[in-house]
């Protein structure tokens, strides 16, 4: 089995611990004090390379993230539908953050229930409705709050 690419700086940080354990070990156990110094010099230069790994393992974390909001975002744009289609959702400073699902009762006696869809950006919340046009699924866009 493969790994992706963005799983080999995990695995090589795993690595750099295991090998930081045996030259721990090795200074644990050493006489020597010339041996001794080199072990220590080397677990300093080890613990430098773990460090940065785990920041740059962040770094792939977070990017990551912002490419999947951003490939929501779009999808999103692309189910809207109806009166508002000109509604331009994918803009340069706009961030997915989530979306969900509530009901509302629209009769006082509550036997009619309408869904709707909720989606929240950093700068505008959406309520929508799901909604078909012939066979195509969409989402009807009910109120844009900014």
């Amino acid at each position: 089995m493969l790994m992706e690419p963005s799983q080999r700086p995990s695995r090589i940080v795993l690595t750099l611990k295991e090998i930081l354990r045996g030259i721990k070990e090795a200074a644990e156990s050493e006489k020597d004090d010339m041996q001794l110094e080199t072990l220590i010099t080397a677990l300093q230069s080890m613990t430098k390379a773990v460090a940065a790994l785990e920041g740059v393992n962040k770094q792939i974390d977070e990017r990551m993230k912002e490419v999947e909001r951003a490939e929501r975002l779009i999808e999103i744009q692309t189910l809207i539908i109806g009166g508002e289609r000109k509604l331009l959702l994918v803009e340069a400073h706009r961030r997915y953050i989530r979306e969900g699902v509530f009901e509302v009762s629209t009769s006082e006696k509550g036997n009619k229930i309408d869904v709707n869809n909720v989606y929240l950006f950093n700068d505008v919340l959406l309520l929508t409705q799901p909604s078909y046009v012939g066979l195509k699924f969409g989402l009807e866009l009910k109120k844009k709050v900014a």
